[in-house]
């Protein structure tokens, strides 16, 4: 066998050592995640039913050698529930405690409304057909400036009996601005 070769089976064995040991590793903080996100799930479920967990789009999540969690978004907003103990829960809201303490297991659930309840007061509700109706109601107005400042009618308008230039930059900035505003009625509607 010559120098080459084995510097080739020694290499290859190692890198296979070193492929194996990652992929147990790896399996290992698998499993880990499981068994925290399994557990955290229990606890959950005796705290909140499933169904209410659906509706919310509750997500348990687990990062390997730290503690699981749940997050959902409620009207726009980041929620986290953390579990400290063995029976306690704390609401988080962009790092903030909701309510400033720690639940019990037996309170959580209405701990937990109360705090989406405040959520919803604070965020109300948005009627789409009428941010629609906005909507229609810019883009015509919109269209239809848009059409006086180009037309024959206007411009002898502005050219007789004002400073023609000021005259068209005017109309043009209530399109711009009505425009700006149809965009934010846009990203409302998104």
């Amino acid at each position: 066998m010559n120098l080459d070769e084995l510097i080739t089976n020694a290499y290859s064995k190692y890198q296979a050592e070193l492929k194996a040991q990652k992929e147990a590793k790896e399996a290992e903080e698998k499993r880990w995640v499981e068994n925290a996100i399994a557990e955290f799930r229990l606890f959950l479920d005796k705290a909140i039913p499933l169904e209410i967990q659906q509706e919310l789009g509750v997500e348990i999540k687990a990062v390997y050698n730290q503690s699981a969690w749940a997050e959902f978004t409620f009207y726009n907003e980041a929620i986290t529930i953390y579990r400290h103990g063995s029976d306690r829960f704390t609401i988080d809201n962009c790092g903030h405690t909701l309510g400033d303490r720690y639940y019990e297991s037996d309170d959580f659930l209405n701990a937990l409304l109360i705090e989406l309840g405040k959520i919803r007061a604070e965020n109300p509700v948005i009627d789409l057909e009428e941010v629609n109706n906005i909507r229609k109601t810019l883009g015509r107005c919109c269209a239809e400036i848009g059409a006086i400042s180009e037309s024959d009618l206007w411009k002898r308008l502005c050219e007789k009996y004002c400073d023609p230039k000021e005259m068209k930059t005017f109309l043009k900035d209530v399109v711009c601005l009505l425009g700006d505003a149809m965009g934010c009625v846009d990203e409302v509607a998104k």
